[in-house]
């Protein structure tokens, strides 16, 4: 059995989100662990879930939509996802930018790790 890989971790002050994959018959199976500590801060439980598997890249996608994860603060991504994860939050932070024009950062930042020193163009 494959041990599972994280595919795309991004963060903010009190939780993240984690896309993992698992190598499955030449393909890829995803599913994202969910971790919200903001509860302990009025003494409540940390929200931590992860999702059924789904065996796609589209199907990855959906899970991760469920939140504004590009918006978030990209941590980690994995070498070979890098530049399908960078499109998808270009896409994404595009549409956002006709509700909010300040998303330069933001898009360095995904810039920054999807193409980081390791990962030359």
């Amino acid at each position: 059995m494959s041990t599972s890989e994280v595919i795309l971790r991004v963060g903010v002050e009190l939780g993240d989100l984690t896309l993992y994959g698992r190598r499955v018959n030449g393909g890829w199976v995803f599913s994202l662990q969910v971790i919200d500590q903001t509860p302990v801060l009025l003494d409540g439980p940390e929200i931590s879930h992860e999702s059924e598997a789904v065996d796609s890249w589209h199907g990855a996608m959906k899970l991760l939509d469920a939140y504004p994860w590009h918006m978030m603060c990209p941590i980690e991504v994995h070498p070979e996802f890098a530049e399908r994860a960078l499109e998808a939050a270009v896409e994404r932070l595009n549409d956002a930018s006709r509700n909010e024009p300040s998303i330069g950062s933001r898009l360095h930042r995904w810039m920054e790790v999807c193409q980081g020193p390791s990962r030359d163009q």
